[in-house]
């Protein structure tokens, strides 16, 4: 079966404060995608949408990379499509 690259915003937070472990400064999303024909979700950074814009539910897409690694990191963030 076919994974992604596609998916749902399941459910998200807008991080406002900054932490020496947080990826990026605050503030920014945190989102738990489905991918398409996958069975649970996967935490990742949402961008190029407003705070005020984001819901669950919202279709998203992968940016990836440029320079590949074979992990995770390949996709920067997810955004609306």
């Amino acid at each position: 079966m076919e994974i992604g690259p596609l998916g749902t915003l399941e459910t998200f937070t807008v991080v406002t404060y900054d932490e020496p472990i947080h990826p990026r400064k605050a503030p920014f999303i945190y989102g738990i995608v489905k991918l398409d024909g996958a069975d649970t979700g996967m935490a990742h950074l949402i961008d190029e949408v407003d705070f005020e814009e984001v819901r669950i539910g919202m279709r998203v897409q992968p940016v990836f990379a440029k320079e590949r690694k074979g992990n995770i990191l390949d996709i920067q963030y997810f955004k609306p499509l």
